[in-house]
Formats: structure tokens, sequence, C-alpha cells
């Protein structure tokens, strides 16, 4: 998870932070100096559904993770053992508790309404987050800020049902039973989500999880 909140430092070296912006700024984003460090911002209107970038980066599992230390921040869990080291430029993307953006498809950060040129480009770490291990303080300052950085399942019911019906939880997560959003949620959030296939990961008691 990119978790740059209070860690933004770290991505500085080796490089300037003018080389940075040189090297990742697009037609679509830049990067710049923000409340937390370093962030993508819109370098134009960006449309509501209008992809933005692609994360991408090497695979890795939860114990290299570890093996990180203050990095350990800076990778997107993808599995329940799997995750993607994130490379530049979508290890600049922030989070926020009111999001601008998402992940769908495990890669493909997408708007979720209209960015206007100049606002920066965040995302809710949480909705990739299903590991019970990392916590991170948030300063993202949104008035429904939750203060803590924590996995999915921690989330208010109702903030969970936004997300997933807004097609932005990680495929693993929405394997769980507990996932299905709940009959309201359908007439509050009536948001077309793509159809996502199943993983082959099943929820058993062993590894930590109700079995439906």
């Amino acid at each position: 998870m990119t978790k740059l909140t209070g860690q933004a430092d770290s991505k500085l070296e080796p490089d300037s932070v003018s080389e940075l912006q040189a090297r990742y700024s697009t037609e679509q984003f830049y990067l710049a100096t923000c409340d937390v460090g370093l962030g993508l911002f819109a370098n134009r209107d960006i449309s509501p559904g209008e992809r933005i970038l692609r994360i991408e980066g090497p695979l890795i599992d939860f114990a290299e993770t570890k093996r990180r230390g203050p990095r350990e921040c800076m990778a997107i869990q993808i599995g329940y053992d799997t995750y993607i080291d994130t490379q530049a430029p979508g290890v600049f993307v922030n989070h926020s508790c009111d999001p601008n953006s998402g992940i769908r498809a495990n890669h493909d950060l997408v708007a979720l309404r209209e960015i206007r040129k100049g606002q920066e480009i965040r995302f809710d770490y949480s909705t990739t987050m299903e590991e019970q291990s990392f916590t991170m303080q948030c300063l993202c300052g949104a008035p429904e800020c939750r203060k803590i950085v924590s996995d999915f399942s921690t989330l208010p019911r109702q903030v969970q049902d936004r997300y997933i019906l807004q097609g932005i939880v990680m495929r693993f997560i929405l394997n769980r039973p507990t996932a299905v959003p709940n009959p309201r949620a359908l007439r509050d959030f009536p948001i077309a989500v793509p159809e996502l296939p199943r993983p082959a990961w099943q929820p058993t008691a062993q590894n930590g999880y109700a079995v439906a």
C-alpha cells in the first residue's frame, strides 16, 4: 500500500523533487508538493470513470513487505499474500477518507467524480487492505476523516457498501462472505458495478475468515 501520509520524504531518494516532477508529470497529471509531502494533481479536468494511471510493479509477498521496514508501506495488497511493489508514478498517490479516485481490476486508478484541474488525486487505502497487520495515522483532513487507516473490514458498513458498489474494492476482499452489500445499499448507492471474476482463494476457518 502506498501509505504516503507522514512518510513522503522516503520517496525523494535519490532523485530531487524537480527531477521527479519532470520525469512523472503527464498531460493528465503532475507531481507536486502537498500537505503530506508529494502527491499527484490533475493537469486537466478528469471525467468520472476516466482511467488516470495503471498501478504497476513487481509482485512480492507479505513477508517481503515486512522485511522492508519503513518502506513496507509502499506496496499495494492485491491478494492475501500478494502485493504490488508499487512503482512511480502510482506510488505518489496519497490517501483520503473522501477519495476522488479508486482502484478497479487491481491495477486501474479511475476517477470517481469529476476531478478539476489542480486538485490532488487521492484514493482510500483501506479499499486495498485486509492483512490484519498494518495501520497508520491519517492526516487527510477530510471532514469524515477516520484518523486511522486500517483494513477494509474495519470500515463502517455503509462506507464498505458504497465502495463495493463503486467497484473499487480489491477482488480478494470481495471474496469474503461478509463483503456482500446489504439490500439497503442498493437503494442508497445505485452505482453500476462491473462483474468481477471470483478469485480461486476460498475462505476457511483455518485462514481466519468465517465460512458462509
